[in-house]
C-alpha cells in the first residue's frame, strides 16, 4: 500500500523514469525493463525493476497487459507492462495513512476467504 499523498508528489518523477523504459507503449516482458529506451542497462537487479513498475502501477501510468492468471501463458510465464497515458493525468487516489490497518485486515480477510458481515 502505497502513501497516495507521497505517490502524488512524486507523480512527475515517476513518469519521467517510466519514459525511459524500451517500448513500453509496445507492452514489453518485464525482463526487458532492465534497459532504458537508449538500450543503455540501468539496472540488473529485478528488485528494482519491480520497484519502478509497482510505483508506475500505483500513480497509474503502468498497468499489466494480462491478469495474473494468465501470466502462464506468457514466454517464461513473465508478465508484459504496458504505458497507461490516457489515465496518467488523473490525482491518485487511494485511502489515508491512518485507515492503513483496516484496508490490510480486509485484504486478509479477502485471502483468508473470511467475510466482513
Amino acid at each position: 500500500m502505497f502513501n497516495t499523498e507521497r505517490l502524488n508528489a512524486s507523480k512527475s518523477d515517476i513518469i519521467q523514469m517510466v519514459d525511459e523504459l524500451p517500448n513500453i507503449d509496445a507492452g514489453p516482458s518485464f525482463l526487458a525493463l532492465c534497459m532504458d529506451k537508449n538500450g543503455r542497462q540501468w539496472t540488473g537487479d529485478h528488485g528494482e525493476m519491480d520497484l519502478l513498475v509497482q510505483l508506475g502501477i500505483g500513480v497509474v501510468a503502468l498497468s499489466y497487459c494480462l491478469p495474473r492468471d494468465m501470466w502462464t501463458l506468457l514466454p517464461g510465464q513473465v508478465p508484459m507492462i504496458i504505458r497507461n497515458r490516457e489515465k496518467e493525468q488523473e490525482v491518485v487516489a487511494g485511502n489515508k495513512p491512518q485507515e492503513y490497518q483496516k484496508v490490510c485486515n480486509e485484504i486478509l480477510n479477502r485471502v483468508n476467504g473470511k467475510s466482513e458481515n
